[in-house]
C-alpha cells in the first residue's frame, strides 16, 4: 500500500555534552501517489526530497488507494496535490479520514497546479472541511521568472502577510500556480502581485483543524528543481523550510530523551506527560 523511501540522510546534530552526534528526527511524511504515479518521489523532486532527508524526515509514498485512516495513521504530514492526469475524485471515507489525520494532530499540504481550480468536487469538499479551495490560473505578463520570454504563468510573490512562515522572505517564485478561496479561519499569507491577473489573489493559505495544522499552495513546481521557478530559486527553499518548522513535528521527551510523535500527550517510553 505505501513504501518507504531509502534517501540520503546528512544532518547530524551535536549534543554539547561531550561533542556526541545524534541524528535529528522531526517526523514522517507521506505522499499520495494513489491518483498520479510517481508524482513526488522521482528525481524532478530530488532537491526537495534531500531536503527533507537531511532536516530529519523520513519519506514515504502511498501508490494505491483508497486513502483511509489505517493507512495514514502512523504519518506525521500528508501531501496530496493536484494531478494533471487525471481526476481529483475523493470518497466520503477518504474525507473523513484526512480530515482525523488533520484533527489529533498532524500536518496537511493541499497543493494546486493550473488546473485544480476545475475539480469542483475536490474544491467544495476541502472547503467544507477547511475553508479552502482552489480558483483559476495566476498570470503575470510584468512580474514573473523570465519576463523577456513571456513566462507569464511563473508569476513572482512579494506580498506577504506578517506569519512564522513568511519570516525572512522577500519573494518566491511559482510556477503554473492557482489561486485560492479562502473561508472560516483560513489565513492568506501571500498575494499575486497587481499586474497580475487575477490580481492580488491569495497563493498561500493555512489554518488549523483541531489540533493540526493544513497548508495550501496554489502550485507544486516550487518543490522542484527547475531552474527559473523551482527549490533553489530567490526564497523558494527558506519558504519550505518555514512551512516545515510551521508543521507539527516529534521533540524529544523532557525526562528520558525519547521522540515523542505530535499526537502524543504522553511520552510513550516514561509516561511523563508533556506540554507543548
Amino acid at each position: 500500500m505505501y513504501e518507504k523511501q531509502k534517501l540520503p540522510y546528512f544532518v547530524k546534530k551535536k549534543i554539547e555534552e561531550g561533542g556526541v552526534a545524534e541524528e535529528i528526527f522531526r517526523g514522517r511524511i507521506l505522499f499520495d501517489e494513489s491518483r498520479e504515479k510517481n508524482k513526488w518521489i522521482n528525481e524532478e523532486h530530488s532537491e526537495f526530497l534531500l531536503l527533507l532527508t537531511s532536516n530529519g524526515y523520513e519519506v514515504s509514498k502511498i501508490t494505491e488507494g483508497p486513502i483511509n485512516y489505517a493507512n495514514i495513521k502512523d504519518f506525521d504530514i500528508l501531501f496530496i496535490s493536484g494531478t494533471r492526469v487525471g481526476s481529483m475524485n475523493f470518497s466520503a471515507v477518504e474525507i473523513r479520514s484526512i480530515a482525523q489525520f488533520v484533527s489529533d494532530g498532524r500536518g496537511l499540504f493541499l497543493i494546486g497546479n493550473e488546473y485544480i481550480g476545475k475539480e469542483k468536487n475536490f474544491n467544495y469538499l476541502f472547503n467544507q472541511l477547511f475553508g479552502i479551495s482552489f480558483r483559476e490560473q495566476v498570470k503575470d505578463d510584468t512580474n514573473n521568472a523570465n519576463p523577456t520570454a513571456g513566462w507569464n504563468y511563473s508569476p513572482t510573490i512579494n506580498i506577504f502577510v506578517e506569519h512564522q512562515i513568511t519570516k525572512g522572505l522577500e519573494e518566491i517564485i511559482f510556477g503554473h500556480v492557482s489561486g485560492l478561496n479562502l473561508t472560516k479561519s483560513s489565513e492568506p499569507l501571500a498575494f499575486s502581485n497587481p499586474t497580475s491577473e487575477p490580481v492580488c489573489v491569495p497563493v498561500v493559505g493555512a489554518t488549523e483543524y483541531g489540533k493540526g495544522k493544513v497548508i495550501a499552495i496554489g502550485g507544486d513546481e516550487i518543490f522542484t528543481n527547475a531552474p527559473k521557478i523551482g527549490i533553489n530559486v530567490r526564497d523558494n527553499k527558506q519558504f519550505i523550510l518555514n512551512i516545515l518548522e510551521w508543521m507539527p513535528a516529534w521533540i524529544d521527551c523532557p525526562n528520558c530523551g525519547s521522540g515523542v510523535p505530535p499526537v502524543a500527550t504522553i511520552c510513550p517510553r516514561c509516561k511523563t506527560r508533556i506540554q507543548r
